[in-house]
């Protein structure tokens, strides 16, 4: 993928697990590609519909999350009582600050 259509895909990435986690799941695709900068074109060539726009903002979310947790993991091996209750204080608000609360309404999109 060419390096701009990647910075186009990245940002309707973004601004869709931004807008999913203000307005929840009823966000609009078309409000998605207005708040990335691109036409819902754009935005439909990237994803097929809202569902693969879900769950692109879920793998996402996930790797991140993964990433923490791996982070936190190898940093609490040498953690004390002290620093490991801070470092799960620290952990808990990096999980809302990705997000991770957005994910279970988003999951309701998906249609199994």
């Amino acid at each position: 993928m060419r390096a701009d259509a990647l910075r186009r895909r990245d940002a309707l990435i973004d601004a869709a697990i931004e807008l999913f986690r203000t307005q929840g799941p009823e966000v609009t695709l078309d409000r998605v590609a207005e708040r990335a900068g691109v036409g819902i074109a754009t935005l439909y060539r990237n994803f097929a519909d809202k569902d693969a726009l879900a769950i692109a903002c879920t793998e996402r979310m996930g790797l991140a999350f993964l990433e923490r947790q791996q982070d936190i993991n190898h940093r609490l091996e040498d953690a004390d009582a002290a620093a490991a209750q801070a470092l799960v204080h620290d952990y808990a608000q990096a999980l809302l600050d990705i997000g991770a609360a957005t994910l279970v309404p988003v999951f309701g999109l998906f249609r199994f």
